[in-house]
């Protein structure tokens, strides 16, 4: 069973979307150039399982499919506002049942007589992907996971400061972790879910996490007790350091798109790939967002 991730960069039908905060129109021309790209690298990935952030449109997916030889069903889970979301496609004929997830969970409180009024206010972002199935007779939970980026968050409902003082970006920073560990926990509660009444359950959590392994985002979803059975692995550290990054930016490469299996299936874990190779710095591309390819490479493994 091979299985794998891919950040698609706001993958949009052609018209006008929201852009990373910022309105842009997608010509046909542009768009059909990237369905074909992506047509070709999800027939040479060969995956099973496929699991896809940033999916724009359902239509550009399955005019990306109608192109391809293989045949693949997909689900897409619960978009943002803006029809962003999560997806995963699989070979047509395996037996997989899939869920939308929300992505939020309620955050702690001080003291167990406070009111958790903050976690209700939160609200949920991109749903996330569940998938069951079966792998060696026994069931196989996969979640497929795009955590919130580092981006500052101001108050709703208001315009973008003209005026930023450094109170302002604290606050901003504070809301941005606090809804990324909101996010964080969701996902450690998924997993905790998994293991109820079973220690040896098999587990998957693969994604855009947006966060280094040293992030306490990571560390959440990993689990924070390494020895405990519902701890679990992150299957990347395989791969030669000078190679483990998936993103490519002014300063570092960086490795934000993880795979984490549980401890029953780390020795079954095979072929694991970072498609790194062809990446290149978005930031430092003049035609940006008009690029065709995605500026995450994708991960790929194998279950033997």
């Amino acid at each position: 069973m091979k299985i794998g991730t891919y950040n698609l960069e706001f993958l949009f039908d052609a018209g006008t979307r929201l852009f990373s905060g910022k309105e842009y129109d997608f010509p046909t021309e542009f768009v059909e150039k990237r369905f074909a790209y992506f047509a070709k690298q999800f027939e040479v990935l060969d995956a099973d399982i496929l699991f896809l952030q940033e999916l724009g449109d359902e239509s550009a997916l399955i005019k990306i499919l109608e192109q391809m030889e293989g045949k693949y069903s997909y689900f897409i889970a619960k978009p943002d506002e803006h029809g962003v979301g999560n997806a995963v496609i699989f070979k047509e004929g395996l037996d997989y049942s899939c869920e939308s997830i929300p992505t939020n969970a309620s955050l702690p409180v001080f003291d167990v007589d406070d009111q958790d009024t903050l976690g209700s206010r939160i609200p949920s972002r991109r749903d996330y992907v569940k998938l069951e199935a079966e792998y060696n007779d026994e069931k196989l939970t996969i979640v497929g996971i795009h955590i919130k980026s580092g981006f500052l968050m101001y108050e709703s409902g208001g315009d973008y400061p003209k005026v930023v003082s450094q109170t302002d970006k604290v606050d901003g920073i504070i809301r941005s972790e606090m809804f990324r560990f909101s996010q964080a926990k969701k996902v450690r509660q998924i997993v905790d879910e998994a293991f109820t009444g079973d220690e040896k359950a098999q587990v998957i959590v693969l994604g855009d996490f947006n966060s280094l392994q040293s992030n306490k985002v990571f560390e959440i979803i990993r689990g924070h007790i390494k020895k405990d059975p519902d701890a679990l692995v992150p299957i990347l550290d395989t791969l030669e350091e000078d190679n483990r990054y998936s993103i490519i930016g002014k300063h570092y490469n960086g490795l934000i798109d993880h795979v984490l299996v549980s401890k029953s299936l780390e020795k079954s874990v095979n072929a694991t790939q970072i498609h790194n190779k062809d990446l290149t710095n978005h930031e430092g591309n003049s035609d940006y967002p008009y690029i065709i390819e995605s500026d995450h490479a994708p991960v790929t493994f194998s279950l033997i």
